[in-house]
């Protein structure tokens, strides 16, 4: 069994993991380690000035020496010192008037409301470490977005004759009746009591703020592992289903390929899934959401080409091979961003300072970089995030519509200085033009799409 407790040597072990990832933590939470970290910075820099001014060999060699002990005393003392503050927020954690508190914020882009955490170092801490009792206990493992994409492109390009299910979950989050999945956690006896008196408060925050006796808070990562551990029987169930030959969930993103039979009728099958995922959840299917695509004969179906449109991509299904492009999804969750950006603009008083925002704004939208603090390389942007497109005329789209949106501003001047410079939907795509931003500029620019107004 694993180590369930909420302890300063278990806090201090996820909070390394988050440093690997590059989500450096304990600067927000505790003063008293940011500032050891800027005393780190002001001798990291100190060396590197003296090593480019000294000349003298055996003195770099003294230097080198000095700075490395001074590092290792002031990681020790920085090690001590978080451990003593972890210690405190363990302590506050136990105690049993701790109240775990979330926030509400609504999301303009899906038009549902999703939470945070709070600014706590006790809510992050007792949320990330169920978290990891549930992964690990339950074997929970989430999807993985670009794997399922790839295998959904080469079986749709088979050529072969199949049945394709698109479904969705209505009120994914919102929905889980809470009652049989907090019954089933403690049936299974497998998280400790303090495990589940958080995911208690976790839910009891949620249902404060929603006004709701069901569902998870959409937003928090304990969600996640919650949803999927409550819908495991479903996919068990639909896997085992005769002819299901491939099916994939990316939350409540639900596809299934079945080899191809001739009794199979749209409403039959669409009814079945809606049966199976009632019974083994309590949840409901989004029939406007759900749609059946039957390919017996090739030259026959695709004579009109069948469109799918899942994780964010469309596929058009033709009898020569298949065509991918954006998802009317994507594309308008694109336009709404360049609209949030010229209306942040347009109420703005169009200084340098607003200026280099909104074109930052685009440089963002239009290239690609890498995620903040993140050491595992992962790029995203306009080419690797939507890197399976064969049919990319829409960028040519959407550079148009952000060239309309600066007529909107009369910032036609400002345009000319954003197509100059190649910030561009079709270029970013196409060359995989990549733009770097500084930390604060960076948070400062994903604020705008978070943000209400």
């Amino acid at each position: 069994m694993i180590d369930q407790s909420y302890s300063a040597d278990n806090f201090y072990r996820l909070l390394d993991y988050e440093n690997r990832k590059g989500n450096y933590k304990e600067g927000d939470f505790f003063e008293s380690i940011q500032q050891i970290n800027n005393d780190l910075k002001e001798v990291k820099t100190e060396y590197r000035n003296n090593k480019k001014t000294t000349r003298d060999i055996e003195q770099k060699k003294i230097n080198r020496s000095l700075f490395r002990e001074k590092l290792k005393d002031m990681n020790e003392e920085k090690k001590e010192l978080l451990l003593s503050e972890l210690h405190d927020v363990s302590d506050n954690i136990v105690k049993d008037n701790w109240q775990l508190e979330l926030r509400q914020h609504f999301d303009s882009s899906s038009q549902k409301y999703i939470y945070l955490t709070g600014a706590t170092p006790e809510t992050f801490f007792a949320l990330k470490q169920t978290q990891y009792c549930i992964k690990k206990l339950y074997k929970v493992k989430q999807s993985h977005r670009n794997n399922i994409v790839n295998q959904v492109k080469l079986l749709l390009s088979d050529g072969a004759p199949k049945v394709i299910i698109r479904a969705d979950i209505k009120n994914f989050f919102e929905s889980i009746p809470i009652a049989e999945l907090l019954r089933k956690i403690n049936k299974d006896n497998l998280l400790s009591q303090l495990a589940k008196k958080i995911i208690s408060r976790t839910i009891n925050s949620y249902h404060r703020l929603s006004n709701s006796t069901i569902g998870v808070p959409r937003g928090i990562g304990i969600s996640a592992y919650l949803s999927e551990l409550y819908l495991r029987e479903f996919d068990n169930e639909i896997r085992r289903m005769p002819n299901v030959f491939y099916y994939a969930r990316y939350v409540d993103d639900i596809l299934i390929l079945c080899a191809n039979d001739d009794s199979d009728e749209e409403d039959k099958l669409k009814t079945l899934i809606s049966e199976v995922l009632m019974r083994t959840s309590g949840l409901k299917l989004n029939m406007e959401k759900t749609s059946v695509s039957i390919i017996r004969d090739l030259k026959t179906d695709l004579r009109v080409p069948k469109e799918i449109e899942y994780l964010g991509y469309k596929f058009l299904i033709k009898e020569k091979g298949i065509e991918i492009s954006l998802s009317e999804k994507k594309i308008k969750n694109y336009r709404l961003k360049i609209d949030k950006l010229f209306r942040l603009y347009a109420k703005s008083s169009r200084s340098k300072g607003d200026k280099k925002l909104l074109v930052n704004g685009i440089r963002f939208l239009t290239g690609n970089t890498r995620l903040i603090n993140n050491k595992s390389n992962v790029l995203i942007g306009v080419y690797y995030s939507n890197t399976l497109l064969t049919n990319s005329g829409i960028w040519n789209e959407l550079d148009k519509y952000v060239q309309n949106k600066f007529t909107s501003v009369q910032a036609d001047k400002l345009f000319e200085y954003v197509k100059n410079k190649g910030y561009s939907f079709k270029i970013g795509f196409e060359s995989k033009k990549f733009v770097a931003f500084k930390p604060l500029q960076m948070k400062r620019i994903l604020t705008i799409w978070k943000d209400k107004r």
